[in-house]
């Protein structure tokens, strides 16, 4: 990804378990479609919450509790969504990948109360049928703030 990025920057190599970076580098930190997919996703907010100091938001895949929605979003990612990519000129194995972590993952109200332990929360939504989960927050050791 670093050799085909279109944008000449800085690059770094890393890994978001272990941020290369100092504490409180930057002032705001972002995360799109990327935490879900950690082996220890609290190691990882609380690299995100070390690095920032200001505002750290996050958009990443999640899993409602409601049991009835989990049912049709898994079989939308099993069944339906591997034959759009064949349709489309995909891969649909590639797409069986998303439809794994769906299954891995933890449900939203667990992943709120990780986040909670770091953050204090000023967004937390869920979104399309709970299958994402728009965060964000401020790391506790930056706010005295109880969270509402």
């Amino acid at each position: 990804m670093l050799r085909e990025s279109l944008i000449e920057v800085e690059r770094v190599i890393g890994s978001f378990e272990a941020l290369p970076f100092r504490d409180r580098a930057f002032d705001t930190v972002m995360s799109s479609f990327a935490i879900h997919a950690a082996s220890n996703f609290e190691t990882v907010i609380e690299e995100l919450s070390r690095v920032s100091r200001g505002n750290v938001g996050a958009i990443f895949m999640g899993k409602t509790r409601n049991i009835l929605v989990r049912l049709y979003v898994k079989a939308y990612m099993r069944l339906i969504l591997p034959e759009i990519a064949k349709v489309a000129g995909g891969d649909a194995e590639d797409y069986l990948y998303i439809y794994k972590m769906y299954e891995r993952n933890h449900t939203n109200d667990w992943y709120r109360e990780k986040l909670f332990k770091f953050f204090h929360i000023r967004v937390f939504r869920e979104l399309a049928l709970g299958t994402f989960i728009l965060f964000v927050g401020i790391p506790r050791s930056l706010s005295n703030e109880d969270n509402p």
